[in-house]
């Protein structure tokens, strides 16, 4: 896959994201992340800056690993 088209996949995930999935999880009645965080840490607390950030730090940190792994001389481009 080009760069392009990539970059429109990812555009597309985004996209789908914010105008679809986010207004059926409202409507199905499912609690977001804020709620999440107000209901286990309580009000605006640094725990829960730290535990955001921890999460997104698992999340992130293997991806980056993964493409230091690869070389992209060795991709092939079809």
């Amino acid at each position: 896959m080009d760069k392009r088209k990539k970059w429109l996949w990812f555009l597309g995930a985004v996209l789908l994201t914010l105008f679809l999935l986010a207004p059926l999880r409202s409507a199905l009645g499912i609690p977001g992340f804020d709620a999440l965080l107000t209901t286990v840490f309580g009000g605006n607390t640094m725990l829960a800056v730290l535990f955001s950030l921890a999460l997104v730090l698992i999340l992130v940190l293997p991806l980056i690993r993964r493409s230091k792994k690869t070389e992209p001389s060795s991709f092939k481009e079809t």
